[in-house]
């Protein structure tokens, strides 16, 4: 309105009153004066109002000259008001086409000193680091409060810019006028010298919102303290003491208090904030600076360099000293400086990985006299290869013992034995579980995959109160992942941020998140809303072009949405209709799983003679695959889909255990499998596990290494999974039949010589200067940049196919070599690449290949035969480090891949 930066531009312009103020803010007591233009007579309705009320109107008499009005500003009207000034014209004496009524606003921003406390914080200006120290708190004008105290190290808050809050500019922020005024002069006969018809409604908002900083987990242990909340009684001093941990730089000292006046009368209550921070210096005589990279790996060596200052000129020579723990040994672990006045020097220490993983702890010291500094170094020790899981089994006879004769497989502290014993074939559970879980990638189907089984797993084997909350936890962390994926129609798409929706993987997800909210677990309202608005409006609009993958999409589709209680009957009967029309087409063994799904949608709503009728003739026959598909598809999955089809039919018992026991085979072999396969057969096998609960289970004893007493159970699961120490372990059969016994072992073994190697794929990767030189790597200098370009073709011709899709590639960097993030500085996705993952120690990409290939969706070229990507890289740190071969294959057949040689590498230092 009146203070509007446009009001020029408004058609309401020329009935607005241009209002000012004496003052850009006031104190309560002052009298405000609001300044009006220059009027002859009339009279002033002025209102105050704030963001929820008219705290005062009245009526005033425009004098003539008059140009000012004046308001006595009181508490009330703190953090602000506004001014409404409505001012009427004599009618009669008005000058012709001047509006009869003028209106304006004007703010008034109020400061009440009563709401404001002053906290004193009294600090020490510097402190040594593993030291204690006093914080003294008070109140300037001796008021009470109450607050809390945070010591944060100043790196930390720098990353985001981060001030003490100041909780009264919060809660005391500007108020948007939330008032509605209305008049209807406009409307009176002659108001105005033109037609106007308008109701004036006036309002705003200067409201604003901080974005939230998402916590970032950090290599080195931050200073972090969180205190309180205390109560300081009126006229107080209080003392905290505060141990600073081994720490050099700065901290910051912050405190937010307040006080509610809970000991007023609610009329007289005045609730008042205050903040304040100090900076205090962690420092000594000698300090110290160690630099290691980011992860390293077993075998490898490094360069520990040790920047040390001094600040005294008394100190002359400094010892520096290392201590590791069991993953790392000491190769050089001692060294001096000598100092002729104060200043800085760098000492290097050497240390070599042992064969093992997991956290390092590397402990450096720096000692001149009785002055000393340390630094502690967390860091993790990665093995560049994937685990590997190694098994023995065993059909064991009523009343017969075995021994395992199993060996440990891998590092030390990699070891992790497991036993199984049913009635089938043994899972092999150890191993493909893992491989679900510990798979690297993460497009929408893998991340379902390694969860979905997770949510069924108590069906299948008892889990301890540990495995119980491991698996809540991944399981959380998959339905957050999941929302990501979600496209803006509702449905998934196959990566963040893809434009198109993948059909077979939206029902895939939302079935899991489906079972996941029937379990108790918390899946946000919206994401599964918005999919099955998505899954009901292409149920209804269905793509059938004739083809059995759209039959099994659509089918999935439905049952998906009979299990949400949604079901689309029309387009399932539908669906029926077709079935019997393309029942002499060709591809019958491909269109069985669409048959399965849709079976089991009727049975799900209590339709089971369309159940019946829908899943024909009972066999155990599979289609073979080519090729994956898009559904991802493997006789192994849909031998594990037949298996839950039959089990939810209830169907004929002979059948559904000859099915259970092949799929039980599969996965117990040694043969690979998809993510997609495994998910499916673990699904599977977990409810016939659960519809074939007997008392008459499995029993039996076994007896680990090392240990004289044998341990019996009895289980009424078909199957029995336990963690053992020791993959040597003793089993006895003690049931009346049969059982299977199944011992395995999961490690991750040292570097192993990696040899080249390719299959339908062919990679290449060149080592460039800057300026596109051939660069040899094996010796580098520290501090080089250089590139990495990476170009994978496909062998078309010797796969006898036109498209190889959803390629991963994976590249391990050493552990000495940085990777420069060229899309953090605005760099696009390299051409052809649809997805890509940069990581510490790693690069990540997924794209397909084709040649004269017609895609239906999700690409628009008709050929793309190979692609290339630049890798930035940088030899940082000096030392001899392990260069992993260099892996890209079909995530769907593992058979198609190409891998280069694994090798050392040395940077040498400057």
């Amino acid at each position: 309105m009146g203070w509007s930066y446009d009001s020029s531009a408004s058609a309401d312009s020329a009935t607005q009153l241009m209002l000012s103020t004496d003052k850009e803010k006031y104190n309560v007591g002052d009298i405000a004066k609001v300044r009006l233009p220059k009027a002859r007579e009339g009279r002033i309705l002025l209102s105050i109002e704030n963001g929820s009320q008219v705290l005062e109107s009245r009526w005033l008499d425009l004098q003539p000259g008059q140009t000012e009005i004046e308001i006595p500003v009181t508490q009330a009207m703190a953090p602000n008001v506004y001014a409404n000034v409505a001012l009427l014209l004599p009618h009669q004496e008005r000058v012709a086409e001047a509006p009869m009524r003028l209106y304006g606003i004007v703010p008034l921003l109020v400061e009440d000193p009563a709401t404001r406390l002053q906290p004193q914080l009294d600090v020490p200006e510097k402190v040594r680091p593993e030291s204690e120290f006093v914080i003294k708190v008070s109140e300037q004008n001796q008021r009470a409060m109450t607050y809390t105290l945070a010591m944060v190290d100043e790196g930390l808050l720098g990353l985001t810019n981060f001030h003490a809050p100041d909780a009264h500019d919060y809660f005391y922020k500007r108020e948007a006028l939330g008032v509605r005024t209305w008049d209807l002069f406009d409307q009176v006969v002659g108001g105005y010298g033109a037609s106007l018809e308008r109701v004036l409604a006036v309002g705003g908002s200067d409201a604003a919102l901080e974005a939230e900083r998402k916590r970032r987990e950090r290599r080195f242990p931050p200073v972090v303290k969180f205190l309180g909340a205390f109560e300081l009684k009126a006229g107080e001093t209080r003392e905290h003491k505060i141990t600073l941990p081994p720490y050099m730089g700065a901290v910051r000292v912050m405190l937010v208090s307040g006080d509610t006046a809970n000991d007023k009368k609610k009329t007289e209550a005045i609730t008042a904030y205050g903040s304040i921070e100090k900076t205090v210096t962690v420092t000594q005589p000698v300090t110290l600076f160690a630099t290691l990279p980011r992860v390293l790996g077993p075998g490898e060596s490094v360069n520990l360099p040790v920047n040390v200052f001094v600040s005294e000129a008394n100190i002359r020579d400094v010892e520096i000293s290392v201590e590791a723990n069991e993953i790392f040994t000491v190769e050089k672990g001692s060294a001096t400086l000598s100092f002729s006045e104060p200043g800085d020097a760098i000492a290097s220490l050497k240390l070599k990985v042992n064969d093992r993983i997991g956290k390092g702890h590397v402990k450096i010291t720096a000692r001149s006299g009785e002055e000393s500094a340390t630094q502690e170094i967390y860091i993790d020790s990665r093995a560049a290869n994937p685990p590997t899981t190694v098994w023995e089994s065993k059909l064991l006879q009523p009343g017969e013992t075995w021994k395992s004769p199993l060996q440990e497989n891998g590092m030390i502290g990699t070891n992790q034995a497991s036993l199984e014993v049913s009635t089938l074939p043994p899972l092999n559970l150890e191993q493909r579980l893992e491989y679900l879980i510990g798979y690297p990638h993460g497009c929408i189907e893998q991340t379902t995959s390694a969860v979905f089984p997770q949510l069924r797993l108590a069906k299948l084997v008892n889990l301890t109160d540990a495995q119980k909350a491991e698996i809540e936890s991944n399981i959380n962390a998959g339905i957050k992942r999941l929302s990501s994926f979600q496209h803006a129609s509702g449905g998934f798409s196959y990566w963040p941020g893809d434009g198109y929706v993948n059909e077979w993987a939206s029902s895939y997800a939302g079935h899991f998140l489906l079972e996941a909210k029937r379990a108790g677990y918390s899946v946000p309202k919206t994401l599964l809303d918005n999919w099955v608005k998505y899954q009901a409006s292409a149920a209804r609009n269905p793509q059938i072009n004739g083809n059995y993958y759209d039959e099994v999409v659509l089918s999935y589709r439905l049952y998906t949405l009979a299990l949400a209680d949604k079901a689309e009957l029309p387009a399932m009967n539908r669906l029926r209709e077709t079935f019997k029309t393309n029942v002499n087409s060709n591809q019958q063994d491909y269109r069985m799983p669409a048959r399965w799904l849709l079976a089991m949608a009727y049975q799900h709503v209590g339709l089971k003679d369309a159940a019946q009728d829908v899943m024909g003739p009972l066999s155990n026959n599979v289609p073979i695959y080519k090729d994956a598909g898009y559904t991802y598809g493997s006789d192994m999955r849909d031998r594990g889909l037949l298996l839950a089809t039959l089990v939810s039919l209830n169907a004929d018992k002979d059948l559904t255990w000859q099915v259970a026991e092949q799929v039980a085979k599969d996965l117990s072999g040694e043969g690979w499998y998809s993510t997609q396969s495994i998910a499916w057969a673990l699904l599977a096998m977990s409810e016939f596990s659960a519809a074939n609960v007997s008392s008459n289970g499995v029993k039996f004893a076994y007896q680990q290494a090392g240990e004289s007493s044998w341990l019996t159970q009895a289980s009424n699961n078909a199957f029995f999974r336990t963690a053992i120490n020791d993959p040597q372990v003793s089993v006895r059969n003690d049931h009346d039949k049969p059982i299977r016994v199944l011992v395995s072992n999961r490690g991750t073994p040292a570097n192993l010589l990696e040899e080249p190697s390719n299959d339908g794929l062919a990679m290449k990767v060149d080592f460039l200067t800057l300026d596109n030189k051939p660069l040899s790597v094996e010796q580098l200098p520290q501090g080089q940049d250089f590139v990495a370009e990476v170009t994978i073709s496909g062998e078309f011709d010797k796969l006898l196919t036109s498209n190889i899709e959803n390629i991963a590639l994976t590249a391990v960097v050493p552990s000495g070599w940085q990777i420069r993030n060229e899309r953090l500085e605005g760099a696009q996705m390299p051409k052809g690449i649809d997805y890509m993952d940069i990581r510490d120690d790693r690069v990540l990409a997924y794209f397909s290949l084709w040649r004269d290939y017609y895609w239906y969706y999700r690409y628009q070229e008709n050929n793309q035969t190979s692609v290339s990507l630049r890798i930035i890289l940088n030899a940082s740190y000096a030392g001899k480090f392990y260069l992993p071969g260099w892996h890209t294959s079909a995530m769907y057949n593992e058979k198609i891949h190409a891998k280069t040689k694994g090798y050392w590498v040395e940077v040498g230092a400057k």
